[in-house]
């Protein structure tokens, strides 16, 4: 595994719990502090994906960064804030995944 490929998975569990740390924002009194919180959190994740751009394609780092997101905080709001997840919802995240791998399988 390169180093690209850990500079990814970091990023995207850092736009996970950045994404989760908004929903946690938005429902639970945790003062101003907390927006900085979430700003240092936003700034780490694009950081960590300006590393993973120098040695992956824009398309497939930034498709994988913002797929896997989406998913990781989907399933993060259906586990801790009770936020439904359908069937639906759980096909087209399927269908994202079909696509990310899609991108890596064509990549060159």
């Amino acid at each position: 595994m390169t180093a690209a490929w850990i500079y990814r998975a970091v990023a995207v569990l850092v736009e996970e719990t950045w994404g989760l740390s908004l929903k946690a924002a938005a429902v639970m009194e945790l003062g101003k502090w907390f927006c900085g919180v979430t700003v240092g959190l936003s700034l780490l994740s694009m950081w960590l994906l300006i590393l993973v751009m120098r040695d992956l394609p824009a398309g497939l780092a930034y498709g994988i960064w913002t797929c896997l997101g989406t998913i990781g905080i989907t399933l993060g709001g259906w586990l801790l804030f009770k936020e439904t997840l359908t069937g639906g919802q759980i096909f087209f995240l399927a269908l994202c995944i079909t696509g990310v791998v899609g991108l890596k399988l064509t990549s060159a």
